[in-house]
């Protein structure tokens, strides 16, 4: 939602690779439809968004700019205009790609909207090694309960809907 609102882009999404595969799914995404999430599995490899995840290097097509070497990894049946992908890498693994799209005739990306996502992909392979660490010390034992507070209803609430707890406490107080 963040690339859509700051870059400006029709569509995102934030694909993640497998651990047992070279399988990429979408786990998050805006402006996309539920069939095409439940039905996308992107290979390492293939496609645009493959091709990232195995170079390692951020892209931007543009559907009238397109060479050779590249429209044989694009989906011509969509209707996407320009595309932007950075890796999300790790450790110097790519462990996913985030994307964006433009519909609208005449809109491109930029190598400075290329610049913010990059960010934004950082930034979220940064999650995943935090969340991987939080993993494993729960598996080991080390971890048993996580705490958090701030005076952000909204936020604690979407924390709430989104992680992943045993137990999940919110107290709070009238002013």
């Amino acid at each position: 939602k963040m690339a859509v609102e700051v870059i400006g882009a029709d569509t995102a999404s934030i694909l993640l690779r497998d651990k047992s595969d070279d399988t990429m799914r979408i786990v998050s995404s805006c402006g996309i439809p539920k069939k095409i999430i439940k039905s996308a599995n992107v290979r390492v490899g293939e496609s645009l968004a493959g091709m990232v995840a195995k170079d390692g290097r951020p892209m931007i097509v543009n559907s009238d700019e397109m060479g050779d070497n590249v429209a044989e990894h694009a989906n011509r049946s969509d209707s996407i205009v320009s595309s932007a992908m950075a890796p999300i890498q790790l450790n110097n693994c790519a462990r996913g790609v985030v994307n964006i799209a433009k519909r609208r005739p005449g809109a491109c990306f930029t190598d400075e909207d290329l610049g913010v996502l990059s960010t934004l992909a950082n930034q979220c392979s940064l999650v995943i090694q935090k969340t991987d660490l939080l993993d494993d010390l729960r598996s080991q034992g080390v971890i048993r309960a996580v705490g958090s507070g701030m005076n952000q209803w909204q936020v604690l609430t979407r924390f709430a809907k989104e992680a992943n707890f045993d137990c999940f406490l919110l107290a709070g107080r009238y002013t």
